[in-house]
This record gives C-alpha cells, structure tokens and sequence, in this order.
C-alpha cells in the first residue's frame, strides 16, 4: 500500500495555482481538469505521482447532458487508486468526481478532507427544488453515492475543513446548511505572490472588463446579456474621445460566441496572467467575476456593470459593491 501525505484533485487553473504553493515531494496531484471539461494544464513538478484523469465523453462532464453524466461519473475509471492511500484529501469543490474518489479511498483509512472552495458562493433560493437536492444529497451520502446525484456546493458531510474566501460565503454556506465541521475565511495561496506593488507608468488610465461563464454554469440568458454588453461597450467606446483605455477579458470558460465577439472587438486583453491584468489596471468591472475580489485584494477601484442586466442571484460580496450603468460617466467621476 503506497501512503502518501496528501492528495490533491485540481479541477480549475486557480487550483493548479493554490495548490502550487501547498504541494510537497509527499503528495499526489490528480487532475480531473480535461475530465470536467476544462483546459489543459501545466502539471505541478514537485509532488511525488502525477495523474490525469481523461475526459469519457465528448465535451467533458460539465458540458454533457444529465444522462451523460451519470454514465460518466459510474464508468469513470479510478484503478489508479488502487493501493493508494493518504492522510489528507485536499479539493476546491465536493463535485460529482471529488465525491467518488473520496467514497474509494475513504474505504481504505480514515481521511482528512480539506477543501478550498476559490468562488463568491451565494445563497440558494430554498425553494422545493432545493429541499430535493438536500434530501437525495442525505440519502445518496447514507449510502455512499452521493457522486451519483445533484448536489450543494460545499454541503458535504465529509468535508473536515473548509477554507472560504470572504465573511459572505462563510455566510451563504451556512444558510445552504453546510455539514463542513471547520468553516473559515483565509488568505489563499495564490494571492501570496500576486503582482500588488506594480507602479502604473502609463499616463492614461486603464479600464478591464472582465466577463464570466455563465453559460457553463447553466445561465445562458445572462451570458446572452453578457455578449450583448460586449458589443455595445466596445462599440461605444470606438465611438468616444476618451481619456481611458478599454480592454475586455474573456473567463477561460466563456462561451466559444462570447470569444469571438470579444476576439472581434479588437479591444481584447493581452495579459494572459489575471493578476498581472488585474495590476496593469486602475479600474476592474465586471456583472459578477471573482475578479472583483482580487482587484479588491490589489487595491483596485472596482465596480459592477448591470446596465439591461437580467435577474440572478451573484451573493453578498457582490451585491455590496458599487453599481454602475454607464461606464464612461463611472470613470470620469472617480
């Protein structure tokens, strides 16, 4: 049996970086990235056994269809786990795949599951829908196929520690009945080594909208709302003399439309690395990104763009912010 300190599952590109910084000679790193759908990513070096997890369907998990899903997460191939175990299991979310690897190494030890959940969570409407979900999300946990049904973000009984990034989603998951035992907000690792301290030479100010991905999280009217929004601030941007410069960035789970129009816009962020995008700026908006909050971190002006926006829930941290309607008029007042 191969014991190994810590196993990481890395789903998302700010999990590649968190975990970057956690990660030891001790330690397996699993990524469940191209499984779920998303890009490719650059392996961490310095653990100990690195894995990838291959996508079995087409699109990846989150973009195939309810049945499909099923079928994905109940053939997904975990042999090698097969005399594994560790002491601690370390996740940014309890999603369908974080539930079954937990559910087959947990028949092997006792694990410590520590989850750092990287997002602006909100509270969810307790409609009859949701007393559903946490009703089967008991049962399937009894059972131990919880990986087999929809579930809460971060409800899951197993989960031991669970690090947040703000006091409001502390807030949400626990008006969402999180069964975490050790609910707290701290500093995470990727923002140790964000670029804070970069001296802004340029004479003209910078603006960054920064867009989302709604239409993978199932909300494709409001990313609808977002293409639209892209069109018509870059077109009146072109149309004004400004003082500003106006850049627009894409969430690296966008729609493939939504790329294109910000593509065509030619107003399309150069900065590949969010920080440094975040840094080269003095002012972020955006509907709902967690960009927000990173700007925040750097001392960023930032505001929340909602000009014909459609209804939906964002959570507390946003609905804090200041809102605007019109950009050009924001700008010139601050």
């Amino acid at each position: 049996m191969k014991l190994y300190k810590n196993i990481y599952i890395i789903q998302s590109e700010n999990d590649n970086l968190n975990f970057s910084k956690l990660v030891n000679e001790d330690s397996m790193c699993v990524y469940v990235n191209t499984y779920c759908g998303n890009r490719k990513l650059q392996p961490i070096e310095k653990c100990a056994k690195v894995v990838f997890l291959s996508k079995n369907t087409p699109d990846g998990f989150y973009k195939s269809t309810m049945i499909k899903r099923f079928r994905s997460i109940l053939n997904v191939n975990l042999d090698f786990l097969n005399g594994v175990s560790c002491e601690n299991l370390v996740i940014s979310v309890d999603g369908p795949i974080q539930k079954k690897i937990y559910r087959k190494l947990s028949k092997k030890n006792k694990l410590n599951v520590v989850c750092w959940n990287d997002g602006l969570l909100e509270k969810q409407s307790k409609n009859i829908i949701f007393h559903f979900k946490v009703l089967l999300q008991n049962i399937a946990s009894f059972l131990k196929i919880d990986y087999l049904v929809p579930g809460i973000n971060s409800y899951s009984l197993f989960i031991n520690e669970l690090n947040l990034l703000t006091n409001s989603c502390v807030n949400s998951v626990l008006y969402n009945g999180s069964k975490a035992k050790n609910i707290k907000v701290v500093k995470f690792p990727r923002f140790e080594t964000s670029p804070v301290n970069i001296n802004l030479s340029v004479q003209k100010k910078r603006v960054l909208f920064v867009t989302s991905a709604f239409d993978w999280h199932g909300h494709k009217h409001v990313e609808d709302w977002e293409c639209n929004t892209v069109k018509k601030l870059s077109n009146e941007y072109k149309s004004l003399e400004t003082d500003y410069d106006f850049c627009i960035r894409a969430h690296p789970r966008a729609s493939e439309n939504l790329k294109k129009i910000i593509n065509e816009s030619g107003l399309i962020s150069t900065y590949e690395d969010a920080f440094k995008d975040i840094a080269m700026s003095n002012v972020v908006i955006s509907f709902a990104s967690t960009m927000l909050f990173e700007a925040q971190m750097q001392n960023k002006k930032i505001f929340v763009y909602e000009e014909g926006s459609p209804e939906c829930s964002r959570g507390d941290y946003i609905e804090s912010l200041q809102k605007i309607r019109k950009i050009e008029k924001s700008i010139h007042e601050y």
